[in-house]
């Protein structure tokens, strides 16, 4: 329909705002409602998710987290594209990580990791595994300090892994 084409041509806009956040904002703010009104669950979902890398991309971390949350369940309560499902766990997963908390960091990740199995498009893997990789890594590298050897051992070997089976995929 008309109006669904409307609603995507308002959320390209806000991607090319997104080094203006308030224009951003506006337009996304704009796109959610008017995807609410027209019943189009995908306009909701992406506006959402878009709002979460505004606040990402302006490093409200918080707020990045509550509306990536929020499009994940909303794609998952609308039956919406497993591959959508996937981006935002694996945004979500990243977001943790940049917050140092590696544990839902990386459950996150292997959320969107199993997702990507079943969809089994190559680059997706590999990024997928390579998103993982890094946050063993970071993991790790967090725990030098705290003398975990056990844990640090671990991290690395599931870092080493995930580099590993990224690179099986390019």
């Amino acid at each position: 329909p008309q109006a669904y084409d409307i609603i995507e041509n308002t959320l390209d806009q806000s991607l090319d705002l997104l080094d203006k956040p308030d224009s951003a904002l506006f337009f996304l703010r704009k796109a959610w409602a008017e995807s609410i009104r027209a019943g189009y669950h995908q306009g909701v979902a992406k506006a959402t998710g878009i709002i979460a890398l505004v606040h990402y991309e302006n490093q409200n971390l918080d707020s990045a987290i509550n509306y990536f949350r929020r499009s994940l369940l909303y794609r998952q309560q609308h039956d919406l594209s497993k591959s959508g499902i996937a981006g935002m766990y694996t945004w979500l997963g990243n977001t943790y990580g940049d917050k140092n908390m590696f544990a839902r960091s990386i459950a996150n990740l292997k959320e969107a990791l199993v997702i990507r199995q079943e969809l089994g498009v190559p680059n997706r893997l590999a990024d997928a595994h390579s998103d993982l990789a890094i946050a063993y890594s970071d993991f790790a590298i967090s725990n030098i300090d705290i003398q975990e050897s056990n844990s640090i051992l671990s991290a690395q070997n599931q870092a080493t892994f995930h580099f590993k089976k990224s690179l099986s995929f390019l």
